[in-house]
Formats: structure tokens, sequence, C-alpha cells
């Protein structure tokens, strides 16, 4: 309730009446009808926006100074000394088309990408001939068969094949408690973000912290696992990875000079990374005498 009093003079006064948390409607209700009025409310308390604006909840200063989870700068290597105690992140898989590439069932969702593989085939080919306008080739007449969503179309129109692969069927965790397979294949998915870095085949072991992202629709959460993440399994989450993953020669004789694990031959091609930076802040040491 907002009161103008033309008497007063300097900033304005706020107080507050917390009543309790975890209250019932009728609980509330029961509350303000005992009330009965303003006058009827007691040991109100004073309440001062700090710098931020903040009135209730407000944050602790102390924040600032903590070091950063992860940094744009960091995760694009602009910077050798990043400042963050993960250098790599990013967000969870979003196909844009669940319904066709997540499946609980491997034989139906592998039947499913003949499907739908064979029907983007075609129809690049028709375009490619001359045949139709990719506009044409395009249109949402074979429902049963393709989504032409934004992304799709437009990897048409640049002429992009793909072709049906077994190993592109991976295991995701798609909500809490609840894996899935996905066809996990570029053309196909709409965004993979870092993801191929932090497993790049099914052998590749790894672990992901998620917490919960920018417009999120689900209160603030985290997560750890040791599968694909979907965007939505921590609403809009950053995923900040345990280890990454580096192209590299397994032939070569440092092949694995970065870790210590010697059960990492199963992952040919690769190099397993530590995402976890040494870098420490220059901290200022003051003598008291």
């Amino acid at each position: 309730m907002a009161v103008r009093d033309s008497a007063h003079r300097g900033a304005c006064r706020i107080h507050y009446k917390d009543i309790g948390d975890y209250l019932t409607r009728e609980e509330k209700l029961r509350i303000v009808r005992n009330f009965g009025s303003i006058a009827g409310i007691a040991d109100w308390q004073a309440i001062v926006p700090d710098a931020h604006h903040d009135w209730l909840d407000q944050r602790d200063p102390a924040y600032q100074v903590f070091m950063p989870l992860g940094s744009k700068e960091a995760k694009s290597r602009k910077s050798s000394k990043p400042g963050v105690a993960i250098r790599s992140y990013s967000s969870g898989i979003k196909t844009n088309c669940d319904a066709w590439l997540y499946s609980f069932d491997r034989d139906q969702l592998a039947h499913r990408l003949h499907i739908l593989i064979e029907t983007y085939e075609t129809a690049r080919r028709r375009v490619e001939v001359g045949e139709v306008s990719a506009e044409s080739a395009t249109c949402r007449d074979a429902l049963n068969r393709i989504k032409w969503y934004l992304d799709l179309r437009q990897r048409l129109f640049r002429g992009l094949s793909v072709s049906f692969q077994e190993s592109c069927i991976r295991s995701v965790l798609y909500r809490p408690f609840v894996s899935q397979h996905l066809y996990y294949e570029r053309i196909l998915v709409q965004r993979v973000h870092q993801l191929p870095s932090m497993f790049p085949t099914p052998a590749a072991p790894n672990q992901v912290i998620g917490a919960t992202g920018r417009g999120a629709t689900t209160p603030f959460s985290t997560l750890i696992t040791d599968f694909i993440p979907d965007l939505e399994l921590v609403s809009k989450a950053q995923w900040f990875a345990r280890w990454r993953y580096e192209v590299h020669d397994p032939h070569s004789l440092d092949a694995w000079a970065q870790t210590d694990n010697t059960d990492l031959d199963a992952v040919p091609g690769y190099r397993r990374v530590d995402n976890i930076t040494d870098w420490q802040g220059k901290r200022k040491v003051v003598k008291r005498g």
C-alpha cells in the first residue's frame, strides 16, 4: 500500500511485514482478516534497498569476488589465463524435432530415421537435378515422413547430403532420470554446440554439471550426469564438463600425455584434456606487525 504524505521530506520509507513461508491460500487470508486493517499490523520491518535496488533477499557483495565458473573468453581460448574454474562449457542438445530424433526404442528410432533420411535425400536429389525448386521440395505435405524445420530446410538448400549411420544413435538424458535414444547427427540436429568435444564417441567417458540458464521455465536447479544432456534436462542449462576431447593421432607417443588414465585407448583419434583450469588469480599478501 502506497501512502503519499505531503509533509514528508526525503526518500520514501518502505515497511514490510513477513507473515511466514509455505502458507496455504486459506492461511494467508485468515491472517489478513485477523489484522483487520493496516493499524492492526505490528512489528513492521523497515527496508533499505541496497546499491543494486534489492529490497528483499539482498545479494551478498562477497559474491562479486568469487571466481567465475566459466566465460566466453576462456571458452574461445582468447586468454592463456582465463580466470575461470572450467574452460569449456555448452548448452544441451536442441533438436527442434524431438518427435523424430528421440525414442525409448532403438529399433523404432532407426526405422523412423530411415524414412526421414530417405525423404530428405529424395528431395535433395530432385532439387540438385532441377526437377523441383527447393521451396516446393520442402513444402509440408509429407508430415508422416519428415519435419521440415527451418535449419533442415536451409541444409537442403545448401545441398548437404546425409546417410543413415547406426553409430549416430546415442544415449541421452532427456529429462531427470529419463534416458532416451537420440539420432545424434549434425545435419539433422539443430544445435549440438560444444557437446561433440565433450562426448565425441560412446566410448569417451565424461561427466558434466548443469545449472539452470537464461530463459529457464523452471526454478534454479543443478544436475550432474555422464550422459549427453538435452536442452531442457535442466531448463536452458549450461553444462560444464570434467574433460574435453581433442582430435589426436592415437598412435603418437604422447597421445595420452595429459592424462594418467591408461584405459582410454578405447577412444581412438582423441586425446582427453583436463577441462578444469589451474589458473589462480594474484593474491595480495599484507603483513601486519
